[in-house]
């Protein structure tokens, strides 16, 4: 387990995840996986919604920070194709995304999006993000674990 602090003082205690960046913003993309890095995890990128698929159903991310607004398939679809697989249900899918009204934000929750970030995003909120939506995660299994042993 790392536990470190970004510059604001977030701590992060995370098991390091693979974590899949999925931006057709290549600047975007490139500083949450330094960001990302920084607090010990492994990230990957892709700039498009059949390649962030490809990769998805290759290397079964921990988690995906995926934008929405891409040409050809875009984020919602992506998201609905990993949550259909057995696999992709166990998998934390954060949007990242410049859209942000209530109708953007319930077509992510019916996607099968776990949160719904608005871009710019702050570096502290996604790390916020990632570690509550992980321990929830974590806590998730742990309980599931126990009950069946």
């Amino acid at each position: 387990m790392t536990k470190v602090s970004d510059d604001e003082g977030v701590e992060s205690s995370l098991t390091p995840r693979h974590i899949l960046i999925v931006d057709d913003n290549y600047d975007c993309a490139e500083t949450f996986a330094v960001l990302l890095k920084m607090q010990g995890h492994s990230t990957e990128l892709a700039h498009d919604g059949e390649s962030a698929l490809a990769k998805a159903y290759l290397n079964h991310p921990d988690v995906i920070l995926l934008d929405i607004g891409m040409p050809n398939l875009d984020g919602l679809q992506v998201c609905k194709k990993i949550r259909s697989e057995p696999w992709g249900r166990a998998v934390i899918i954060v949007a990242q995304t410049g859209w942000g009204t209530s109708s953007d934000r319930m077509k992510t929750t019916e996607a099968g999006f776990d949160a719904h970030l608005v871009k710019p995003i702050d570096g502290s909120l996604l790390l916020q993000t990632l570690n509550s939506l992980c321990n929830r995660s974590d806590e998730s299994q742990n309980n599931h674990s126990t009950k069946i042993s």
